[in-house]
Order: C-alpha cells, then sequence, then structure tokens
C-alpha cells in the first residue's frame, strides 16, 4: 500500500518528532546526541530551513521548524540514515534504530503556534533531566540556552520567528514565553502530584478557594458541590481504581450521588 501523502501547508510551521525503533534509545552518549544535531544542523542549512525550538532526548527528539515538508523529509531522512549507519558500526548492532517514518504535524492555529515551543523546550525538564527550567540552559540539546541566553547551537534557530508569536518586542517576547514556560512547569508538578484522591482533593480545594474539610464533611453548599464535581471528575479522568463507595466516604456523600455526578459529567 503506498504511503499517505503528508499534509502539506505551504509556508506554514512543522512539529515534528523522530523515535527511536520501539521506544529504543536513538543516543548513548553525550557525543553521540552532539553528533546528531551537528548532522542535523547541516542538513538544515542545505535545504535552507530554520528551526523555532529543538529538543532531543534519549529515546526521541522534537522539532519546530517552518519550510515545505519535502524539504523537512530530505534534511531529516539526511540526519538520520548516515548517523544510524555509524552508531550501528560504533555499537557493532544492526537493524532499524529510527521509526520508520517521522511524525509530522502542521501548525494551523495561533494557540496551537503559541503552545508548541514551550512544549518542546519542556520536554528535558519533564523527563527529569534537569531540576528546573533555568537549569535547561546547561542542556545543550536543547535549544533553550539559545532562545534566552544566546548560547550557540548546532541547529539553526529562527527567534524573530519565535518571538514575533508573543510580541513585536523581543525582550517582550522572551519575558512572555519564560512565564509561558514556568507555568507549564507548574501545571506539570502539580499534575504530578494529583496521583491520589487525597492530593485530588487538595488541589482542587485550593484550585476553587474551598476549604477542604467543607468537601469531606458532605457540605451541599453551590460552590462545594462544584468542587466535588471536579474531583469525581479528575478521579475519572485519571481512570484512578476507586471504588465509588471509598470515593463517597472521602467526599462525605453516600455513594448513589457519586454515581449521580458521574452520570452527569461530559463524556470523555
Amino acid at each position: 500500500m503506498p504511503r499517505v501523502r503528508r499534509w502539506q501547508l505551504d509556508g506554514d510551521f512543522h512539529h515534528i518528532v523522530v523515535k527511536g525503533h520501539d521506544g529504543d534509545p536513538i543516543v548513548s552518549s553525550a557525543d553521540e546526541a552532539d553528533e546528531l544535531l551537528d548532522r542535523l544542523g547541516r542538513a538544515f542549512r542545505e535545504e535552507r530551513l530554520v528551526a523555532t525550538s529543538v529538543a532531543f532526548l534519549t529515546t526521541h527528539g522534537h522539532i519546530e521548524g517552518v519550510g515545505r515538508i519535502e524539504a523537512f523529509s530530505r534534511a531529516i531522512r539526511s540526519t538520520l540514515g548516515p548517523f544510524a549507519q555509524t552508531r550501528n558500526l560504533r555499537l557493532s548492532r544492526s537493524g532499524a534504530m529510527f521509526t520508520n517514518r517521522f511524525w509530522s504535524e502542521p501548525i494551523v492555529d495561533d494557540g496551537h503556534a503559541v503552545n508548541t515551543p514551550p512544549y518542546i523546550l519542556l520536554n528535558a525538564r519533564k523527563a527529569g533531566l534537569v531540576h528546573s527550567v533555568p537549569a535547561l540552559r546547561g542542556y545543550r540539546w536543547c535549544s533553550y540556552g539559545h532562545t534566552f541566553h544566546g548560547d550557540s547551537f548546532p541547529v539553526p534557530i529562527d527567534l524573530d520567528v519565535l518571538f514575533g508569536r508573543y510580541a513585536e518586542d523581543a525582550d517582550l517576547a522572551r519575558k512572555i514565553l519564560r512565564e509561558t514556560l514556568d507555568a507549564g512547569e507548574a501545571r506539570w508538578l502539580e499534575d504530578l502530584r494529583m496521583k491520589t484522591v487525597e492530593a485530588i482533593i487538595r488541589v482542587v480545594a485550593a484550585n476553587r478557594g474551598v476549604p477542604e474539610n467543607l468537601i469531606r464533611r458532605g457540605d451541599a453548599t453551590r460552590w462545594v458541590s462544584a468542587a466535588r464535581c471536579d474531583i469525581v471528575l479528575e478521579v475519572r479522568r485519571r481512570r484512578l481504581p476507586v471504588a465509588a463507595e471509598t470515593l463517597a466516604r472521602e467526599l462525605g456523600v453516600s455513594p448513589r450521588t457519586i454515581w449521580r455526578m458521574w452520570r452527569r459529567l461530559p463524556a470523555d
């Protein structure tokens, strides 16, 4: 069966992801990561492509750039093929190193355009490779250091294009982007904490400005009931293995109330 042609919107941004075959590592040392990014940078320059944000981890890499998808295909192909051959020889291995086809998605609206660079830049933070957003500067396989401090980076980055999404003034745009990164990190940390019913109750109570004890004792005021619905929604969204009876005890209501709330919640 022939491959489906990639969606091409000429001149639009593209979010590209390359992955190791079956989740295998694509690099096994800092030198290999440097080599991969150096090859990618040369390929981008040959194709006259620019990126706005780049981040490579052990098993995959994210790139956002502007240009025709055919040019990105040539650049990715000329990068990954020779790199994989060299790495296979070095490690005395054989077989596929990358998935057969890189993933790509055109960025077609303003919301997507504003949110994609922070998503890419936060990858190393979310993977636990650095302990904070400022520490991303020391992670040289991410374009954060170039974006915020002017550090050298092997892949060409167009900061004018990147900052133009956030503000006309570069300093203001850099400030907005940094605040967006901080907010994204905060949401990620909050999401990590919300792994139990107790944590969800605590976070929802704080977000709603409702005392936690009122939620737990079954108070029926409007704002407490709204918080309780948020809690049930989070439990379902996260697929926590919690019985209705247990959740009912935590919220000070009957299991029948939990089931009634559950049925009224929007579908996933």
